[in-house]
């Protein structure tokens, strides 16, 4: 899956560079696609072609990543708008709702 890399000392886990297509689901049933491009078991960090609102609680279609397709609930601690119509966000999934990696 992509070595991990030791992170910046605020972070508690490991995060594994990908680059995968998954899905974001709102609150509403909008679903938008997006790219994951790193992972950890406790979040992950996206970029879409569609506006990514920070503090939305989400749910994050993997389908990919691992031997089977999972979800997770997730919140958007951040976004922003990286060029016109690109957007970042970092979905974090919380202590307990931590992603196997294994």
């Amino acid at each position: 899956m992509g070595e991990g890399y030791p992170s910046h000392c605020r972070r508690s886990f490991y995060r594994y560079i990908v680059e995968t297509s998954a899905t974001l689901i709102s609150n509403t049933g909008l679903r938008k696609p997006v790219i994951v491009r790193n992972v950890c078991p406790r979040g992950a960090c996206v970029f879409s072609n569609h506006p990514i609102e920070p503090a939305e609680n989400v749910e994050i279609e993997l389908i990919y990543l691992l031997d089977k397709p999972v979800n997770k609930k997730a919140k958007v601690i951040w976004s922003r708008e990286i060029e016109k119509d690109f957007w970042q966000a970092g979905l974090d999934f919380g202590l307990d709702n931590l992603l196997d990696l294994k």
